[in-house]
């Protein structure tokens, strides 16, 4: 039915292993990089200095953000996508760092208290489009206004500290009905982040379940890889 390859907010230190699903989350040197009032000027040097030190340990622990950057700019260019779709604003930072690299930026925030910041943060870009809501509800609002496909970064699941929780912990069952199953007339492509989360346990469902819901005449693929779980249409370039 499918292909599959391969085996924020608090996250493990860098140079730790991937956390045991189940595990409670403990404070990190990168929620108090997003956080602190010098954030704006050590935020920088840390994001550069977090990707080799993460290729140093073996790329055992969670992928830093710079290279998640990286992972959503190859699926945007492979699938020549010109949208982008975030659900999970938290500070802002992916937003920011693929600012220039998207026509169009939609992401959608829980928290009041952070989509207030967003939104100022983001003033004066016209392309950046930003949500205030529950992405169960809000998502689907955003799709029927996209005039083709999108790349979906969702990472609007509940972490604790500053984010916002909603009725469930994880929302994504919902969104990926949205994305998959309610438009049916582009082909988008979804990435999640927080791969190891999804056990089946402590209100995450199971990688297994996420592939099941997939509608199987859609010729999605389903890969796990760098801690992000890859939802693909056919490759265009094979």
């Amino acid at each position: 039915m499918f292909a599959r390859e391969g085996s924020r907010k608090p996250r493990p230190r860098i140079g730790t292993e991937l956390p045991n699903p189940g595990a409670p989350p403990t404070a990190s040197l990168r929620e108090w990089v997003a956080t602190s009032r010098l954030a704006g000027v050590v935020r920088p040097v840390y994001r550069y200095l977090e990707v080799p030190a993460w290729y140093l340990t073996g790329r055992r622990s969670v992928p830093p953000h710079m290279f998640k950057q990286k992972v959503l700019r190859s699926y945007a260019r492979r699938y020549r996508l010109k949208t982008l779709v975030e659900t999970g604003t938290y500070v802002g930072d992916m937003v920011w760092a693929l600012r220039r690299d998207f026509a169009t930026i939609h992401s959608i925030e829980l928290s009041e208290e952070l989509y207030e910041k967003a939104r100022a943060r983001f003033s004066g870009f016209e392309h950046i489009h930003l949500h205030h809501g529950d992405s169960r509800e809000v998502l689907g609002q955003v799709i029927s206004t996209l005039a083709g496909p999108a790349l979906f970064w969702l990472d609007g699941h509940y972490s604790g500290e500053r984010t916002a929780r909603g009725p469930v912990v994880t929302p994504v069952m919902s969104e990926l009905a949205h994305v998959f199953g309610s438009d049916r007339a582009h082909a988008h492509v979804a990435l999640i982040d927080d791969a190891w989360e999804f056990t089946g346990a402590r209100g995450y469902p199971a990688q297994e379940e996420l592939e099941r819901s997939l509608p199987p005449d859609r010729g999605l693929s389903f890969s796990v890889a760098d801690n992000i779980i890859r939802i693909t249409p056919p490759d265009p370039l094979s």
